[in-house]
């Protein structure tokens, strides 16, 4: 049944019907919209439990490439200390001396390139002096891209690995940093 109401402006409406079914309709709307919240909440937490999963995976791969990596990094750092002990124990090492000592420590090792020793940071021996010899007598403070690194490590008086890195002698390696303070 309608009802027609007459309002102020002089037009009728209708408005029994209307509210009726607006009323009838109200229920099954608030059931969708719980539906939906729920669905929503759901998706939600079904993509966080994904992403989880995913950074998990990739954690676990990381994992299984890290140590190898970091083993062989560890390798390579107990071997500049070797010459550290030896530079220290022998602050007058000649380029001979030094060629001997790197030769021994390193071949076995294809992932060093070379081996220098600095006084001063100006590279004052090389290994090996064949294919190295370009950076004798190299100020690393002079190279802009490289000071900064060099200076921290100077100041922290630790092992620094920075790279990868353009080589003035030629191509790009990472950078292992050993300071060493003579005593006197």
């Amino acid at each position: 049944r309608m009802h027609e109401v007459n309002n102020p402006s002089g037009s009728a409406t209708v408005t029994g019907i209307t509210r009726r079914r607006v009323t009838g309709l109200m229920p099954p709307i608030l059931v969708a919209l719980g539906v939906l919240a729920v669905v929503g909440w759901l998706n939600q937490s079904e993509y966080t439990e994904h992403l989880q999963q995913a950074r998990q995976a990739v954690v676990e791969q990381l994992s299984t490439v890290r140590a190898p990596l970091e083993a062989s990094l560890n390798r390579r750092l107990f071997l500049m200390q070797g010459v550290v002990a030896v530079v220290r124990a022998n602050p007058q090492i000649t380029a001979d001396e030094f060629e001997k000592l790197a030769h021994n420590l390193v071949p076995h090792d294809p992932g060093i390139r070379s081996v220098q020793l600095a006084r001063d940071t100006v590279i004052s021996h090389v290994y090996p002096q064949k294919t190295e010899s370009r950076a004798l007598g190299l100020n690393l403070l002079g190279i802009d891209q490289q000071r900064d690194e060099l200076l921290r490590t100077i100041e922290s008086r630790k092992t620094t690995v920075v790279g990868p890195v353009k080589l003035v002698q030629g191509g790009v390696a990472f950078i292992s940093r050993t300071p060493i303070f003579l005593p006197g």
